[in-house]
């Protein structure tokens, strides 16, 4: 008899909340407001009449119920089409995460929130983690975000819990908080955000490749405090993608000493994205270690790294091209002659230089780690072209990341 009762009270609830729909208008209304606030807050590099003019933007993109693509038309012409891809889709994202919420506890029986992904090969391993994680409307999920986006470009969304399922335990109560364990907490970016200390100079490098390698490198890792940086689209010379130099000058105390002078991506690399993750690597590896030299060849800290890599079929194949270069050799026939093609020794060394494999590795791991678009394709496409194996299959590349990952957690920039 009290298991029929508890059924009817439960039947009565369900009716209740049935009846009583979210008004969406409200929604639409206060992620509107909200967007006018707040939307802009988190571009990076913007005065306030820009943050002013993307909030407007994104209010009417809400207000009107316009297409995600007339948003980004319309910010094209002051930030250029990637840059204005990434806004449309990171404002919108946490303007309606915004107004959901302020919707739902306005309905009086939204009393939590649960985390969704599209589920598809484009969710990235910090929002993975979190799909269909529930909790209270207050509280944070488990990785200690409050509402999306997780990230630039996240395209998750939230939807409300009702109270009858928050009693029936479809969440945690708020007095017990959802906390990740050492074996499941993902590993997030800790200590000073690279950008802090490097920017790349030009408006169009920056929407053409600049903005969304710095925000990949940024959910990548943080760093200790390096030396401030400059980078530039210009070519550093014939066939070169990039390059990163450093220069002789004085400090406060009048000695000479060697400083950073700057990163140069050519126009005309095909790949800008991982070409510029490629020489912050190698400014990295010159300053975020403090050892003499490179890191990469002189500090205990990157033992392990170099034990992965040298354990890797790539940086295997690189070797054994040294060792065995008959193996290798292309034959050609040209004007009844027979040519042999092979790939030079001193370019194989220089290949195998530390610093060099260290920054093509770490140019790998930012597009890996990261949820750049940009950064994905063009390491599919090196991959899918490359001669040499410069860069890694994902399945030979994992041991390496993992122990980038080490070092970089030693170093207190991931925790």
């Amino acid at each position: 008899m009290e298991e029929n009762k508890s059924k009817e009270k439960s039947s009565e609830h369900s009716k209740q909340i049935d009846a009583t729909s979210v008004d969406w208008e409200l929604t639409n209304n206060a992620a509107a407001d909200w967007a006018l606030q707040y939307v802009g807050g988190l571009v990076r590099k913007i005065n306030e009449t820009t943050r002013q003019r993307i909030a407007a933007e994104v209010a009417n993109f809400i207000q009107n119920k316009e297409s995600i693509g007339q948003l980004k038309e319309r910010l094209s012409k002051p930030f250029g089409k990637e840059r204005a891809h990434m806004i449309a889709v990171t404002e919108t994202t946490r303007a309606y995460a915004e107004g959901n919420a302020a919707a739902w506890k306005e309905s009086g029986f939204i009393e939590g929130k649960r985390w969704n992904t599209n589920r598809d090969e484009l969710v990235c391993p910090l929002c993975g983690p979190l799909d269909g994680e529930a909790v209270p409307l207050n509280s944070d999920f488990s990785d200690g975000t409050h509402l999306p986006p997780r990230h630039p470009r996240c395209r998750c969304w939230v939807t409300g819990v009702p109270i009858l399922d928050m009693e029936e335990g479809v969440t945690p109560s708020e007095d017990v908080p959802v906390e990740p364990t050492a074996a499941t907490a993902p590993l997030r970016p800790a200590g000073t955000p690279v950008t802090d200390h490097l920017a790349i100079i030009d408006e169009d490098a920056r929407a053409k490749f600049g903005d969304e390698t710095l925000e990949a490198i940024d959910s990548a890792h943080g760093d200790g405090g390096l030396p401030r940086m400059r980078a530039y689209e210009e070519s550093p010379g014939k066939n070169i993608h990039g390059s990163y130099t450093t220069k002789m000058s004085l400090d406060v105390n009048y000695n000479l000493v060697e400083m950073p002078d700057e990163i140069l991506i050519s126009p005309t690399t095909p790949h800008p994205h991982m070409t510029f993750a490629h020489e912050t690597g190698h400014y990295i590896d010159d300053w975020g270690f403090g050892v003499e030299g490179w890191a990469s060849e002189e500090s205990a800290t990157m033992h392990k790294w170099r034990e992965a890599v040298k354990g890797s079929d790539a940086f295997g194949e690189l070797n054994d091209r040294k060792i065995n270069p008959d193996k290798y050799v292309t034959r050609i026939k040209k004007d009844g002659k027979t040519f042999r093609l092979s790939t030079p020794e001193k370019y194989l060394d220089y290949t195998q230089q530390e610093r060099e494999v260290w920054a093509r590795s770490y140019s790998q791991y930012v597009a890996e780690k990261s949820t750049s678009s940009a950064l994905k394709s063009e390491l599919s496409t090196m991959l899918s072209e490359q001669k040499l194996p410069l860069q890694w299959q994902a399945d030979d590349f994992a041991p390496i990341k993992d122990a980038i990952d080490e070092v970089f957690k030693e170093r207190g920039w991931l925790g």
